[in-house]
């Protein structure tokens, strides 16, 4: 680490607010990551942090700290550390600014199902002061309010940060799982295919290369994009000839309809894109990227599909560089659609 990183640093560990804003008003990175590969955002959660830890957090977000950034150790993410002090406030302010609720992990486990085991066994050594009955069991809300129950009893935390996770669409594994499969083996959604632009294009090639769902596409002549050529591992293909706004009409044209991720007012390939659709007679949503409706937007999205029989998605929204952080929120909104916990008053509990 470069000196004014190790400044911001230590500005962050002391819970330094005016400290961590001069760090980086003289250069210091509100995305640094220490030798452990972990973010500035993780420092500021640590649980040796001393208060004042969330106006610190919302400082380095203030200037330009990314809450999706994940870093090198497992599962390296601020959520990560911060679920595991039960503070409802700070869980939600890192959800609500982009963190991903399902971080990749190196096990079957998710990070809900690692965090609601952690809770159980911190408070209770997994002895519970109370027997769940049937009812208990019987969906993950119903599960929450027994652990709240035994909570009150016992005068300790509450789960209150438990039911932010779901809302904010984080699931078990066992959801995970069977959501995915009962989607996958309904038939639609066979090929996802955008233009390869950096942020929501990128992320929706990135999503199926990850979820083993062929991909494809149009791009401009030269394979053009802002950042440069569009890598070969893109299966994208050249339109010859062509720029940006002919390659968007054939990949409306080409498949069965188009989802649009935005943030704020549909402008410049964005709006073409939605007018493309309109002229072509071709279904298109738009979603506007919310974490705090990402569960809702999913389920919409799926009946959607559905509803226009969507084997071949198009899938496109602006540019990095104009809308920061569309490229995270259009993946997580795919992994909301395709695995995630939707409904979390109507899912079925995993025996505890």
């Amino acid at each position: 680490m470069n000196p004014l990183d190790l400044e911001l640093k230590d500005a962050v560990l002391s819970g330094d607010v005016h400290r961590v804003r001069i760090a980086i008003s003289y250069g210091a990175n509100p995305n640094a990551v220490d030798q452990y590969g972990n973010p500035a955002l993780e420092w500021a959660f640590d649980s040796w942090t001393p208060a004042p830890r969330l106006p610190v957090a919302q400082m380095l977000v203030s200037l330009g700290a990314d809450a999706s950034f994940e870093g090198f150790d497992y599962p390296g993410s601020p959520l990560y550390v911060t679920t595991f002090t039960k503070r409802a406030e700070e869980v939600e302010f890192l959800l609500a600014h982009g963190a991903n609720p399902n971080p990749v992990m190196d096990s079957s486990e998710t990070l809900y199902d690692e965090v609601e085991f952690d809770y159980r066994y911190d408070l209770w050594d997994l002895n519970l002061p109370h027997k769940p009955s049937d009812a208990d069991r019987a969906s993950e809300a119903a599960w929450l309010d027994h652990l709240d129950r035994c909570a009150a009893v016992s005068k300790k935390t509450r789960p209150d940060y438990l039911r932010v996770l779901l809302r904010y669409g984080a699931m078990g594994g066992q959801m995970r799982d069977r959501r995915r499969k009962e989607r996958l083996q309904a038939g639609i959604v066979q090929k996802i295919v955008s233009g390869g632009q950096t942020g929501a294009d990128r992320a929706a090639l990135d999503w199926a290369i990850e979820q083993g769902i062929p991909h494809g596409g149009w791009c401009p002549d030269g394979r053009l994009a802002e950042d440069g050529r569009i890598a070969d591992r893109y299966q994208v293909l050249e339109l010859s000839g062509s720029g940006y706004r002919q390659r968007t009409r054939k990949n409306v044209a080409d498949s069965d309809g188009t989802l649009i991720v935005n943030l704020g007012e549909l402008d410049g390939g964005t709006l073409a894109t939605q007018r493309f659709a309109g002229k072509l007679g071709k279904p298109c949503m738009v979603v506007q990227a919310a974490a705090n409706q990402r569960a809702w937007q999913a389920e919409a999205l799926n009946r959607w599909l559905h509803e226009h029989h969507i084997v071949t998605l198009n899938i496109a929204g602006p540019r990095e560089s104009k809308r920061r952080g569309i490229y995270n929120m259009t993946k997580t909104l795919l992994d909301a659609w395709l695995g995630n916990r939707i409904d979390a008053e109507a899912s079925t509990a995993e025996v505890k």
